[in-house]
């Protein structure tokens, strides 16, 4: 008896924590909306073509 009581507790706990695992929390939508909004790569592009535009206009400047 006590071995079935401990494995459909086991049981019930797999199952709730396999379906909570299909929600998306708070956290997780709002780590979307950064991403979708920042995006790494085009953030690196821009800073690449900012600091080739300085290291041209120093190495102008000092000509």
């Amino acid at each position: 008896m006590k071995i079935k009581t401990i494995l459909l507790i086991a049981l019930l706990a797999l199952a709730f924590s396999i379906t909570a695992c299909d929600q998306e929390g708070g956290a997780e939508k709002v780590g979307k909306k950064i991403d979708k909004a920042f995006n790494a790569e085009q953030a690196g592009k821009k800073i690449d073509t900012i600091f080739s535009s300085v290291k041209e206009k120093i190495h102008e400047a000092t000509e």
